[in-house]
């Protein structure tokens, strides 16, 4: 009847470990593909945040065309208006060129003069990663923990089946041997306890 028990506890122990360790695997596999999707989202996002890099020249090279027209505009104005007119429209018009130009940017630049325009890599990097829902979903950090911790248990599964195995061995051999078959049972049954108990803990702290 014993020896019959822990067959069974033995091959649920099995059965528990193996389900474990299928866990542990698919969870390898979900922390490489949330690794893979993350990194293939922060990619599109840098070579997008690179040209706009790009434009960041042409853009600045219109603001500062608009400053430096607008300023010899004010300087001829009192001898030439004519002249400051036409400097102006030309101000207007590279200024019409910078902000059409904004409107190929995914982060436009700060505004302002062209020696203070601005554009924060980094800055802008991790708003459009904090506003992307799907990024904000991945956790390959909580699925790697996950995982370790399905692998110990498996690992631990694993040992409590050889237990198991090592107390049907005494079980076994006390119901076949001649010789002091009582030392036999009692070694069965003491590790049978033991296995139970490990199988406990592990199921209360790593479950």
């Amino acid at each position: 009847m014993l020896i019959a028990g822990v067959s069974i506890l033995g091959a649920l122990a099995a059965l528990h470990a193996s389900i474990v360790a299928n866990q542990a695997t698919t969870l390898d596999q979900d922390e490489l593909q949330q690794l893979a999707q993350a990194e293939q989202t922060r990619g599109t996002y840098e070579s997008r945040i690179d040209e706009d890099l790009r434009l960041l020249v042409p853009y600045r090279e219109h603001v500062r065309s608009a400053e430096l027209l607008t300023a010899d505009a004010t300087s001829v104005r009192p001898s030439d208006p004519a002249l400051a007119d036409a400097l102006l429209q030309q101000a207007q018009a590279q200024r019409a060129l910078a902000d059409n130009l904004r409107g190929f940017f995914m982060a436009a630049p700060s505004r302002g003069p062209s020696d203070q325009i601005q554009y924060d890599r980094d800055y802008v990097l991790n708003i459009l990663l904090e506003r992307d829902r799907e990024y904000q979903l991945l956790r390959p950090d909580a699925t790697h923990d996950q995982a370790e911790a399905a692998h110990s248990m498996a690992l631990h599964l694993v040992t409590l089946v050889t237990i198991f195995a090592l107390a049907l061995f005494f079980l076994t051999l006390a119901s076949v041997v001649r010789r002091q078959p009582g030392l036999f049972a009692r070694m069965g049954a003491t590790v049978s306890i033991l296995a139970i108990a490990f199988w406990i803990t592990i199921e209360v702290f790593e479950a």
